[in-house]
């Protein structure tokens, strides 16, 4: 008889006896629930059992559960459980519902324009303006307006000043169409001073002006 091998029948070896003898037996399922374990640190293990197929993990503790839920309050839309995807939302507020601020929302409540009127016509280098800050703002580069009711007989010209520099002027034309000169945009501190003043010569008809100064804080 010859020595068995892996497609014939024969004798067994003593060579394959002892490599047959070395062989680890089956350890057996784990009796014990506390062995199988949640997610935690990974590791190769140390016990010599085996879970059985329909074995089931603990539940993981660490982890935020699917029926916790996110609750919102208006203005703010959505929420829900963590069974999907949630969506949190807030629209643009309007004058009847409160939301976000838009941008253009904001352009508007960081407005500060300055405006002055004047009744009849102003004397020789009248200061038809004279504005004392209470909070910091921005006068604009561009943006500014004017409105005559009687226009002048040769073209007018007011000087913006900030603290008795000036920093930009306003022409008005024999048509009151107005021309803006050397304006850029001027910033002023709690306490600055803004004045506008008029022509230094009287004009004999320029009379019922208003003017006003795009600002922003």
């Amino acid at each position: 008889m010859a020595a068995a091998t892996d497609a014939v029948p024969g004798y067994l070896t003593a060579a394959d006896h002892i490599t047959f003898a070395a062989k680890v037996s089956f350890p057996g399922f784990t009796a014990t629930a506390a062995d199988i374990k949640m997610n935690g640190t990974q590791g190769v293990g140390a016990l010599g059992t085996t879970a059985r197929a329909d074995h089931i993990h603990p539940s993981d503790t660490s982890r935020v559960p699917t029926t916790r839920t996110i609750s919102t309050t208006a203005p703010i839309t959505g929420g829900g459980d963590l069974s999907a995807d949630r969506t949190l939302a807030m629209a643009a507020a309007t004058t009847s519902v409160d939301g976000y601020m838009s941008a253009a929302n904001l352009t508007k409540a960081l407005s500060y324009d300055v405006s002055c009127s004047i009744s009849g016509k102003p004397s020789a280098s009248q200061k038809v303006l004279i504005f004392p800050a209470v909070q910091a703002f921005t006068v604009a580069a561009t943006g500014h307006s004017w409105k005559c009711y009687t226009n002048p007989t040769a073209t007018a010209v007011f000087v913006c000043a900030k603290n008795g520099t000036t920093f930009g002027s306003l022409s008005i034309s024999t048509s009151g169409v107005l021309t803006l000169s050397g304006f850029s945009a001027t910033s002023f501190a709690v306490n600055d001073i803004l004045t506008i003043t008029a022509p230094s010569s009287q004009d004999a008809t320029l009379a019922d002006c208003g003017i006003t100064l795009k600002a922003n804080l």
